[in-house]
């Protein structure tokens, strides 16, 4: 109950927010920022480093609904598709949880083995470089993230 609470609030926290950040004009400002950058790899890469930076301290549901309205515009200003981006997010932040120093699944996995952190973290490391590989494969091939959507939608 009190997770399913602490959830609750915050959905209506983000909703608020997204509510200000339209009033305020914030989407537009985003798109204009895009615009701005010529190229969209460049809009990728910086969105990149700021989920995998914000990944090590927030957990990945409360990180996406408190981003989204920020990023989604540029986006969709930028012309990616909007599932590959879900699937490129989901990615980075799953990685933004592996990172250290405060990756919050090396404190898990740490709990769960007993060992010391340092030893969780490289231990971790070749799994975290696994998914910023996939992750740069999705930004070469972005048809990799949308086969099977594709084929399951119809």
């Amino acid at each position: 109950m009190r997770t399913s609470a602490m959830l609750f609030f915050i959905i209506i926290s983000a909703k608020a927010m997204a509510i200000a950040l339209a009033y305020y004009g914030v989407p537009v400002m985003m798109k204009g920022f895009a615009a701005g950058l010529g190229s969209p790899y460049l809009l990728l890469l910086i969105i990149a480093a700021v989920y995998l930076l914000l990944g090590t301290v927030f957990e990945d549901f409360s990180l996406m609904i408190i981003m989204l309205p920020f990023v989604l515009p540029m986006i969709r200003a930028s012309g990616f598709d909007q599932v590959w981006f879900g699937v490129f997010m989901t990615v980075l932040l799953q990685a933004g949880l592996l990172s250290p120093p405060v990756g919050l699944n090396l404190f898990v996995i740490q709990g769960v083995t007993g060992a010391a952190l340092s030893e969780v973290m490289w231990g971790s490391l070749p799994f975290l470089l696994v998914m910023l590989g996939v992750a740069i494969v999705l930004v070469m091939f972005p048809p990799l993230a949308l086969w099977l959507p594709a084929h399951w939608i119809g």
